[in-house]
């Protein structure tokens, strides 16, 4: 079970990733919350998007960097894969999901 200190730091990071998912367009959330949560790989999205996967990537990266600059500015250092899509993850889990689109 995570500590009191614990739960603090990530209901703060929660608060801080839904700040950063405002910033963002309505793709770049979209890739946020599809991608990043592991719901549609790249070329999944890529394809039902009429997109090309390459395009998609260069998205996902931007998105990463994006995020991962947001958090950074606001005094988290978040490992990108690991970190960010568990967080993704997590908002969507704890019904944050209406608030970010």
């Amino acid at each position: 079970a995570a500590s009191v200190e614990e739960q603090v730091i990530n209901k703060e990071k929660l608060a801080c990733l839904q700040l950063a998912l405002a910033e963002l367009s309505e793709t770049e959330k979209e890739i946020a919350i599809q991608i990043l949560t592991g719901d549609v790989s790249t070329a999944e999205y890529a394809r039902k998007n009429d997109m090309k996967r390459t395009t998609v990537s260069d998205k996902k990266k931007l998105v990463l960097q994006k995020l991962q600059r947001f958090f950074k500015n606001n005094g988290y250092e978040i490992k990108i894969f690991d970190d960010l899509g568990n967080l993704v993850s997590d908002v969507l889990m704890t019904g944050m999901k209406k608030k970010i689109k």
